[in-house]
């Protein structure tokens, strides 16, 4: 979705279950940014079996740009590791690839920064999966970009 009037979700995983879920909202999209503050507060949702969990956390669009070309690296080579970590530590996880088209994702969500209370996952699934991220991840840096040259 690139319309900031909807929000953006990038997502890794399975689409239906097993799955990390960031998802942005059109008002926190809405919000002017600058090269030094964009900030963004999503909703993160993590799917493993039968065990969810989600908390709002704080992070930065940037993030997203540096993990970018990490992934789609890993989608091209199969091969490699992509990581990502919020500045505000709620969140990290890397993307672990075994040059046969599997996919290792793990990580932790914590309830808030700097807070004790935390979900840890590892997730798996293939190759075939990281396009729809790649696009995702893609949209969210456009919805952003266009915000901060206004």
């Amino acid at each position: 979705m690139d319309d900031i009037h909807n929000s953006i979700v990038v997502g890794f995983g399975f689409a239906d279950h097993e799955r990390l879920q960031f998802t942005f909202s059109a008002a926190d999209l809405a919000r002017s940014r600058t090269l030094n503050d964009d900030w963004l507060e999503p909703t993160v949702t993590i799917c493993a079996g039968p065990f969810s969990g989600a908390a709002r956390v704080y992070l930065n669009a940037s993030d997203f740009a540096h993990l970018l070309p990490q992934v789609q690296r890993l989608y091209t080579t199969l091969r490699g590791i992509a990581t990502f970590e919020s500045i505000e530590g709620q969140v990290a996880f890397t993307l672990t690839g075994d040059a046969k088209g599997h996919i290792e994702l793990a990580g932790f969500l914590k309830d808030r920064a700097g807070g004790h209370n935390s979900i840890q996952f590892r997730l798996f699934f293939d190759q075939t999966d990281l396009p729809r991220s790649i696009t995702q991840i893609e949209a969210l840096l456009r919805a952003t970009v266009k915000r901060s040259r206004e």
